[in-house]
């Protein structure tokens, strides 16, 4: 009993220190004229993972409520002996201390001159977050070391930086029963292409429909030279790729039939001198084969969710449309977060359709402005991806 009262007791406590920055006004302490950490809410900043985004800068400025008399001295440093009092403090026992190779502090000292309210600021630097676990709440405590001077608001003595996973896509495109079209800004990146990769997050409602062409649903490409699609000869929801010169692969396999009503990340790799191909369902290979073919052109007649005709469209949604001018290997594939984000300016990403723009009927080329246009208003659903 005695151990569970002295358990409460602490963590009380440890909620006090954090939340009496709430209940005190800095700027209307007539005794004393303490040191805190300035520009916070409370005492954290929470950071959102983000696909595709690696570095984060933070600054600190220390801050007093009145100028001070003489100069200020001011360390600071990560404190991962605080981790602790986070997790009290946010019900968060599962929170880690963020590793030292996620970050720097290239410099921790700074001053508040005569006469001054506010240090220069001091940067912390964050790197190679993309690598971090979606799953896991990362924290970094930075808290004033030494100060000389003038006394410290405990309460406003420390910043904690948590690193939490977020929606990382939040609307995308229903295409069904509809089309896109791009205006080619510069058609010499598609053109004459030895190699591609194409790539797509999509969620088909269905594969097969009443009427003509029932089976056949088309993602991307041109129709009679290059195109991804579903069903025609192989398995209505089966991924294939038709060519001109190369003939239609890989064959039916029931095995391979898409799951429908479920999002899935499709990537087609094709070097196309050594014919080598590959097709990856979330990162995992599906197929492969070797179907040499001549180098490929594709800035005319360029669709996305329609081929031979308007019958054919892809019955659903998609996001995340990319087509690059050579083969990403699995590794690249399976990069943390590359399902759902891509960086625009990536060597060899010749067109970047993220689908994400909300209303209307124009779709953005992140990459190189090659931007797409709807055959008419397409439908936008608000998703959060991941699931």
């Amino acid at each position: 009993m005695k151990l569970n009262k002295l358990n409460i007791t602490l963590f009380a406590l440890t909620l006090l220190a954090f939340t009496g920055c709430k209940n005190e006004d800095i700027y209307d302490n007539d005794f004393d004229n303490k040191l805190f950490i300035t520009g916070q809410s409370s005492f954290g900043d929470d950071i959102i993972i983000k696909a595709g985004v690696s570095n984060y800068t933070r600054e600190i400025t220390l801050g007093v409520a009145k100028p001070v008399a003489e100069v200020v001295n001011v360390e600071i440093g990560a404190a991962p002996e605080l981790i602790d009092a986070y997790r009290l403090a946010y019900y968060t026992p599962d929170a880690i201390v963020l590793r030292e190779k996620f970050y720097a502090i290239p410099d921790t000292t700074t001053i508040i001159e005569a006469g001054n309210v506010k240090s220069t600021p001091l940067s912390v630097e964050f790197s190679n977050i993309h690598l971090l676990s979606r799953d896991t709440i990362y924290v970094l405590p930075v808290t004033l070391k030494s100060v000389t001077g003038v006394g410290v608001l405990e309460s406003a003595r420390t910043m904690y930086y948590a690193f939490k996973a977020g929606a990382l896509i939040n609307v995308v495109a229903d295409i069904e029963k509809n089309s896109c079209s791009v205006n080619w800004k510069t058609p010499e990146l598609v053109n004459s292409m030895s190699a591609i990769t194409m790539e797509a997050l999509v969620r088909a409602h269905y594969f097969q429909r009443a009427g003509s062409d029932s089976d056949i649903t088309s993602i991307m490409g041109i129709e009679g030279v290059y195109l991804i699609r579903c069903g025609d000869a192989n398995k209505a929801g089966q991924l294939q790729i038709a060519t001109r010169g190369a003939g239609n692969f890989p064959g039916a396999d029931a095995s391979k039939v898409l799951t429908p009503n479920k999002w899935l990340h499709i990537a087609l790799t094709h070097d196309f001198a050594s014919g080598a191909y590959v097709i990856y369902i979330d990162g995992v290979k599906q197929s492969e084969g070797s179907k040499p073919m001549g180098k490929l052109s594709l800035a005319s007649d360029f669709y996305i969710g329609r081929s031979w005709n308007d019958n054919r469209w892809w019955p659903g949604e998609i996001s995340e449309v990319r087509i690059w001018n050579k083969v990403l290997t699995a590794d690249e594939i399976n990069m943390p977060g590359h399902f759902y984000a891509a960086d625009p300016k990536s060597d060899g990403l010749v067109a970047y359709w993220k689908f994400d723009e909300g209303s209307g009927a124009g779709i953005k080329d992140h990459a190189n402005g090659n931007d797409l246009t709807a055959y008419k208003a397409l439908k936008w659903t608000p998703v959060t991806l991941p699931e």
